[in-house]
């Protein structure tokens, strides 16, 4: 069974609690929930293949502690899927500034959006991704901007998003 068209929710994104189904909630997560957000991160960056599970020790406590600092200073905000009281999925919205615009300098990126394989394609990467826009709206944010996978394209681009030109430099750490 999948998430339901009429899913409760509230106005304060920040405060939301959802019920997918009897067993598994959707719910704004707090600084509390770092540990279970890096957790569900490596296990996305395993099959993506950007990380090996002996890299897991070293991993959790950097990623739980840069996750606790951006979630207590609000410069993100992050979704959790629970399932049966086990987290299934995320998303996440990082906060920034630009340069000064007229409107708002304020800028997010969707990012981490991630659910277990056992409760994929039955909609709740759609609503995770769907209450992070709806937080990132509510800040006035000028720009959301995401780095889709080729599986996860479709949900964003049903949810608006278009395929706009942009350059990056990665790994900047490995060049000279």
């Amino acid at each position: 069974m999948g998430a339901p068209e009429t899913a409760r929710s509230s106005y304060f994104r920040r405060e939301i609690v959802i019920e997918m189904q009897s067993n598994i909630v959707l719910r704004a997560a707090q600084a509390a929930d770092a540990w279970d957000l890096a957790g569900l991160r490596f296990a996305s960056l395993v099959e993506m293949g950007l990380c090996t599970p002996p890299e897991r020790e070293r991993f959790l406590p950097r990623a739980a502690s840069e996750l606790f600092e951006l979630l207590s200073q609000d410069r993100m905000a992050a979704w959790i899927l629970i399932e049966d009281g086990v987290p299934a999925g995320c998303a996440c919205t990082l906060f920034w500034n630009r340069l000064p615009y007229p409107s708002s300098s304020l800028h997010a990126e969707i990012a981490g959006v991630y659910v277990v394989p056992p409760l994929r394609r039955q909609g709740y990467a759609t609503e995770l991704v769907r209450e992070a826009v709806a937080n990132a709206r509510a800040r006035g944010v000028r720009k959301i901007t995401l780095s889709p996978t080729e599986v996860g394209r479709s949900i964003y681009e049903s949810l608006g998003f278009n395929n706009e030109t942009h350059m990056a430099i990665r790994e900047l750490s490995s060049r000279a």
